[in-house]
């Protein structure tokens, strides 16, 4: 996996300034687990799918239309969590935020989904084993 930015950690005059993030937007307990990337390119977290296999991580799409499960629903249309670190083509392996309430707009979304609804819909009607739920900032 990626090495962790030390601006994810602290931040001061020797590592650099850093800038608060709001990435999350509520108090649901936050659950990670470690799955394959097979050598696709995630960016800092992304929405990702959970491919059929249920151990590799692929790109979220709402578009989809291969790669039916048992149900028929093609694998990439149910969002399931969001990368912790952008993966590279080299990393195998990624963390993956399954399970909290993140700040919808903090992830990065395939360009299809832009409004809030959308997004929160995408994690409700997603993968059924995610624990995701999309909620605005906190106080907004």
């Amino acid at each position: 996996m990626s090495q962790i930015s030390v601006n994810d950690l602290a931040g001061n005059r020797s590592l650099g300034r850093i800038d608060p993030f709001q990435l999350w937007a509520g108090k649901g307990q936050i659950k990670t687990a470690v799955f394959a990337t097979k050598g696709v390119v995630f960016e800092k977290y992304e929405v990702v799918a959970l491919a059929n296999d249920g151990k590799t991580i692929i790109k979220f799409d709402p578009t989809a239309t291969v790669g039916e499960d048992e149900t028929g629903v093609a694998e990439a249309t149910r969002a399931y969590g969001f990368v912790a670190q952008p993966v590279t083509a080299n990393d195998t392996t990624a963390g993956v935020f399954y399970a909290g309430t993140p700040n919808h707009e903090a992830l990065v979304w395939p360009q299809a989904v832009t409004e809030f609804e959308d997004r929160r819909a995408a994690f409700l009607n997603g993968h059924p084993k995610n624990e995701i739920t999309i909620e605005r900032q906190m106080g907004l």
